[in-house]
């Protein structure tokens, strides 16, 4: 099971620099949460570039217009009329450059630039290093690593309830926990879903029934409708939910994935419901970031015996298999796993 560390250390650290107007020559920005990236990155210019000097001392290249000379270029080229430039690369990996770019890449980390704040932003690459390599010790020597991974609902009420009281909207506790569970805990997401539920909503409090009819919700919000169907015994439910995920382009290979997980999750929620332990134990197992998810396997734990928990387990297992057997029919297999949890609980 991998559990998502989070790695906020670094991103204080950013914040105090913009703060103290004090950045470093290097950074490398990256993670899920884009929202936080591009922000964080507009904070960087206001703080180095005056304004009316963004065409002198901001120099931006995608790695589809980069070359070696020009990244020599943009950082050792001095700034005009300031004491500072900046430089941003994106989605080129500095952790691991092209042979064409190791002489220059090197060059630049031995030899960071006083005159010079060079971001390094991955968006649509994934930041991957390799620790054992001299690349990587290098970068981590001359650059501050700044991971902007997705934030906890603890991070997120506040956020959201500003956003609504921008449009005179007001959202309770709970209710942002439940539209945490429909989105999911990006921001941008969360952001555009946030600008729908203020403009059709009649109320000045948000609802959750407001969030039902406008949230198109995350896979994983489904999943957990799905899987309550099978602990109800409604089969017909269940299979009707599968099919309106497949009509979405979702990929068979995908919906048992996510199906699989809930399942281990129901089987660990049941295991702690028979030790007594509640939610936050499950949020510990799974690192989940809101109490509402876990609140909800318990729920669902309490409508299973252990032995149903076990069982599920091990038919997901046989429907992978199966999936990946040639010629099997992905939806067909889907509809077979979700009867046989059903029969199962029946007994259950």
């Amino acid at each position: 099971m991998k559990k998502t560390v989070k790695t906020d250390t670094s991103l204080k650290k950013l914040k105090s620099d913009i703060a103290s107007s004090a950045l470093r020559q290097i950074y490398v920005l990256h993670g899920e949460e884009d929202y936080l990236r591009r922000h964080y990155l507009s904070k960087m210019k206001q703080a180095l570039i005056a304004p009316g000097f963004e065409a002198f001392n901001y120099i931006s290249y995608d790695v589809s217009e980069l070359t070696p000379d020009k990244l020599i270029d943009a950082v050792e080229t001095l700034p005009a009329m300031s004491d500072r430039k900046m430089v941003v690369i994106t989605d080129f990996d500095v952790s691991k450059p092209p042979a064409a770019y190791q002489p220059a890449v090197e060059r630049i980390l031995g030899e960071p630039q006083d005159h010079c704040c060079l971001v390094f932003v991955y968006c649509t690459i994934e930041y991957k290093p390799d620790a054992r390599t001299a690349a990587y010790k290098r970068l981590t020597a001359a650059a501050e690593i700044v991971e902007f991974a997705a934030q906890d609902a603890t991070e997120l009420r506040p956020w959201i309830s500003r956003r609504f009281a921008e449009y005179g909207r007001s959202i309770s506790h709970d209710t942002s926990d439940y539209l945490l569970f429909k989105c999911g805990h990006l921001m941008t997401r969360l952001s555009s879903e946030i600008d729908k539920l203020a403009a059709v909503s009649k109320h000045s409090e948000i609802t959750r029934e407001t969030i039902d009819l406008v949230v198109i919700p995350v896979i994983d919000a489904v999943i957990f409708d799905l899987t309550d169907a099978v602990s109800e015994r409604k089969p017909g439910k269940a299979t009707a939910i599968l099919r309106d995920l497949l009509e979405m382009r979702e990929q068979p290979t995908s919906i048992l994935a996510a199906i699989c997980r809930q399942l281990r999750q129901v089987y660990s929620a049941r295991l702690a419901y028979e030790e007594g332990r509640d939610e936050r134990l499950i949020m510990d197992l799974w690192a989940l970031r809101s109490s509402y998810p876990a609140a909800r396997l318990i729920k669902t734990a309490r409508r299973l015996t252990l032995e149903w928990c076990r069982n599920s387990v091990i038919l997901c297992a046989r429907c992978d298999l199966a999936l990946k057997s040639t010629g099997s029919d992905s939806q067909r297999e889907l509809e077979i796993l979700l009867a046989e949890l059903c029969d199962e609980t029946k007994s259950a």
